[in-house]
């Protein structure tokens, strides 16, 4: 195998070499009107198609050197959902007009109702800080005997005097091996998350929301059982982390017991990337009293068993569904936005329980959004397993539980 592989990026190399020498890194290749969509076989992202391109691809390919999410897409010139040497090959052909077009270009995405395309997040939402930006916060909680503390995103305009303005609150967990202050850099901090938020609600993509960022390790540098403290999360978030939170800012929640909550269920959404995904599932069984909105991103339920969504799809569905009947709920009742990548390491385990709760239309109906469905699970097509196309699926599914 290893053999095989290595004769395949010799042979494509020396193609790539032989190929710049003929026509040049800028000769006689396909160039692009505009940088802000992503095109087949641009890798690097110059406005053309080359043997540059090719380099990169075999690069990558080699574990060489790495390519960013928008790189990767370009990458997959044959559709494959791989990125290797015959993509590398196919990037030459087209600059040597040996073919005209790539297969991924005709290609359409699996003929199932839940996938849907996944805009990009303009890069300057990353890259450029907002006119508008709002802050990031700390607000301390006990929660047994853990004194812990979670980070709160506050919009733009947002103010600590003004008592008639209230906000939908979202709940962000990180992933196993990431700590609080992962996503937002601390109190004060900025990241591509934030950047991205910020530009979001000045551009009116979405409401002003207040986005906020706990972990489920007991402290702020991480340590302990994941698996233990993720199924034990649910709890920590009702009664100690949600009435932190929303009894110190402008939230629905008029009181934060237990009935409150349950009142101002409908500005509230929860989600969660890998092992913060398993949260979310947790969070779907055991809070549905307090929450309407999920999003969970890369990682299936456990409540069977761990990565039972995979192993245990059809058991994991119907322990969901008999979670949602005992509370006295329906399908309308709440929404899920599930996302993962065909890249990454939990789209086999997402993929097999979504495919399980299809076969449940009664409580699971699959749609493009809750107008049309309770359910909507939305596959990236190049996505891997990292925070950057976590804040991807958050710039597509966050507009979507709440609209203007």
């Amino acid at each position: 195998m290893k053999d095989s592989f290595k004769k395949s990026y010799y042979f494509i190399l020396i193609l790539a070499i032989v190929f710049t020498m003929l026509i040049g890194i800028g000769g006689n290749c396909a160039i692009f009107a505009s940088a802000a969509e992503i095109k087949f076989g641009d890798v690097n992202q110059d406005l053309m198609v080359d043997a540059q391109d090719a380099l990169h691809i075999l690069q990558y390919a080699a574990h060489i050197s790495a390519l960013d999410e928008d790189a990767l897409l370009a990458a997959d010139v044959t559709a494959d959902d791989l990125v290797d040497a015959n993509d590398a090959l196919d990037v030459l052909k087209y600059a040597a007009h040996l073919i005209d077009h790539f297969q991924a270009e005709e290609t359409k995405q699996p003929a199932q109702e839940t996938l849907y395309d996944i805009p990009a997040c303009p890069p300057d939402y990353k890259s450029e800080e907002a006119e508008e930006q709002g802050s990031v916060i700390q607000i301390t909680y006990q929660t047994g005997t853990n004194t812990k503390y979670a980070l709160a995103y506050l919009p733009f305009g947002y103010d600590e005097n003004d008592l008639e303005t209230k906000y939908n609150v979202f709940y962000l967990m990180h992933g196993g091996g990431n700590t609080v202050n992962s996503i937002f850099n601390g109190p004060g901090g900025t990241s591509n998350l934030k950047r991205m938020v910020d530009h979001m609600i000045q551009n009116g993509d979405m409401e002003p929301v207040i986005i906020v960022t706990p972990t489920y390790y007991n402290s702020a540098s991480g340590g302990g059982n994941d698996a233990e403290l993720a199924k034990a999360f649910p709890e920590e978030f009702v009664n100690d982390l949600v009435p932190a939170v929303e009894s110190q800012l402008h939230t629905y929640a008029e009181t934060t017991d237990r009935e409150g909550l349950k009142q101002s269920r409908d500005h509230r959404a929860f989600g969660g990337f890998s092992m913060g995904s398993a949260i979310t599932w947790y969070m779907f069984i055991d809070c549905l009293d307090y929450v309407k909105y999920y999003m969970p991103m890369s990682g299936d339920c456990w409540a069977v068993q761990q990565s039972g969504g995979e192993a245990y799809a059809e058991q994991t569905i119907l322990y969901l569904i008999d979670s949602i009947e005992k509370k006295g709920y329906t399908r309308d009742d709440f929404f899920i936005y599930a996302m993962t990548g065909t890249l990454d390491m939990a789209y086999q385990g997402m993929t097999a329980q979504m495919e399980a709760a299809k076969r449940y239309p009664d409580m699971f109906l699959f749609g493009k959004d809750q107008q049309t469905g309770s359910i909507c699970y939305n596959v990236l097509r190049g996505g891997q397993h990292t925070l950057g196309f976590c804040y991807w699926y958050v710039y597509h599914a966050l507009p979507y539980f709440w609209t203007k």
